[in-house]
């Protein structure tokens, strides 16, 4: 009883000082606000002077990155190679009029396409599923918003898996590497939709390409963090076995850890598609056309019927 009692009186005597704390600051405010006209009026107001040009040293920061060290180089380039691929998509999906000059492909062609992909990964469910979604956005009359966002999602997600994987797999073999990364990853999943949107816009600028690249970044942290949890969840007498057999390190990522590791980097597919949906409609804010801009659109004239159909679409 009396350890008891000595542990209960230090935590009473901690929340009585917190409790003395917030009150006096609390007083202290309120005594602030009846003394405002006799405190100084740089305390009520801070001047102009005293305020930092945070912008003008983050403009000169960008500046010295892009010109100085190069990076508008590194960056043009992967412009090029994003502006390709998604104008070779917009081409296939609505006729995009840019080179490659392709044919769009009619919204029959893809509905059944999209069915006879669904039947063959998962029966005739996911074939109406998968089927029916664009039968609707076609009657919704929304087919080249769609395809628009369509675009940019098929070179996103596909880069998002890639570049995920490949990070991950990278993380699973190198501890010290992971220690770097981890840090990373978890200030990239705690970031709002828009932290990603300005630095996309200041190499990238604005259009197609920004949004190809904040959605791949976006979408990139779980692909990671499923491929290393799916690696290391392998059984250690699959690795044995594999290894009795004679694997090459090559044949055992292959054919041993990759194929046990399915079901996680599965669900690291699921969530690239699912974040990069969730970001390639907040991308309208940067120059993205598709459902995102249209949206944006319907929803500041107040047009709720429309705004419905488009989010409906959109999930």
């Amino acid at each position: 009883m009396g350890a008891t009692r000595q542990r209960a009186e230090p935590a009473s005597i901690g929340a009585v000082r917190t409790r003395t704390i917030v009150l006096t600051l609390f007083g202290a405010a309120i005594l602030l606000a009846l003394l405002k006209p006799w405190i100084p009026s740089a305390l009520v107001r801070l001047p102009d002077g005293a305020i930092l040009p945070w912008a003008d040293w983050l403009d000169a920061g960008f500046s010295w990155l892009q010109n100085d060290i190069g990076l508008i180089h590194v960056t043009r380039t992967i412009s090029g190679w994003l502006g390709f691929l998604t104008d070779a998509a917009a081409n296939v999906l609505y006729g995009k009029a840019r080179w490659p000059r392709l044919e769009a492909l009619p919204w029959s062609v893809v509905a059944a396409c999209s069915a006879v992909l669904g039947y063959w990964l998962g029966g005739w469910r996911l074939a109406l599923l998968a089927g029916g979604t664009f039968v609707w956005t076609a009657l919704m009359g929304q087919w080249r918003w769609a395809m628009e966002t369509l675009s940019v999602i098929a070179v996103a997600v596909p880069f998002g898996f890639g570049i995920g994987l490949l990070l991950g797999m990278c993380a699973w073999k190198s501890r010290r590497f992971e220690e770097a990364l981890r840090p990373v990853l978890l200030v990239l999943q705690t970031l709002p939709f828009y932290s990603y949107l300005l630095p996309a816009v200041i190499f990238f600028k604005v259009g197609p390409t920004a949004a190809s690249v904040a959605t791949i970044v976006y979408s990139m942290p779980p692909m990671i963090l499923m491929t290393i949890v799916g690696l290391r969840k392998v059984p250690p007498d699959v690795v044995e076995a594999g290894r009795m057999a004679g694997c090459t390190r090559w044949q055992m990522l292959r054919h041993v850890f990759l194929p046990s590791a399915r079901n996680e980097i599965l669900v690291g597919l699921n969530q690239v598609i699912m974040l990069a949906l969730a970001m390639v409609v907040l991308t309208a804010f940067i120059g993205m056309p598709g459902l995102g801009a249209k949206l944006l659109a319907m929803m500041n004239s107040f047009k709720l019927g429309r705004s419905f159909e488009i989010g409906v679409t959109i999930v």
